[in-house]
């Protein structure tokens, strides 16, 4: 049984990294990816449920992680600071590090964050790299787009929160 949690575990780590990829490619995060991560919050929260070991998942804990994130980012979104996709990943990654590990997820989601618009305003002004018209990130931004692939910076916030909530110490036990 512990073995389907950290299978669950590390797949949320590794869709949140295929989604900081693929937003990184072309700033699009497949819905797919943010369905799969909520799905094994699921599986990992039925299993963790039905066991008698009970070890970190209080539904209504996390619950209220995944709606403070979807109502901070949908704000976001309407104030067009944060894409549509950004909003998923994130609240998908606020069900699972829930209201206790919430801080940390959202601090180090921000500062990653201010980082990639350091970078994106370095890149912006720079032109330092002879990129072929295509959708990645780069060339959007060389060619006057502001835009921050943000999910690189959720898929790290996320590796922060899941270390503060104890899941990586799980995947040793």
């Amino acid at each position: 049984m512990t073995a389907l949690i950290s299978i669950s575990i590390l797949g949320a780590l590794g869709l949140g990294l295929a989604s900081a990829f693929a937003d990184l490619k072309g700033l699009k995060i497949p819905n797919k990816y943010c369905l799969a991560i909520i799905i094994l919050f699921l599986l990992a929260y039925g299993i963790d449920y039905f066991s008698d070991a009970d070890t970190f998942f209080s539904l209504k804990n996390h619950l209220i992680g995944a709606a403070a994130v979807f109502g901070l980012t949908a704000l976001l979104y309407a104030l067009k600071l944060l894409g549509a996709g950004d909003s998923k990943l994130a609240t998908a990654f606020g069900l699972w590090t829930g209201v206790s590990a919430l801080p940390v997820f959202l601090f180090y989601m921000t500062v990653a964050g201010g980082i990639l618009g350091v970078v994106a305003y370095i890149l912006q002004k720079t032109k330092p790299f002879k990129v072929k018209e295509n959708e990645s990130w780069i060339w959007h931004l060389q060619n006057g787009k502001n835009a921050i692939p943000y999910g690189i910076a959720i898929a790290f916030g996320a590796l922060a929160g899941f270390i503060k909530a104890g899941y990586l110490d799980f995947l040793i036990m």
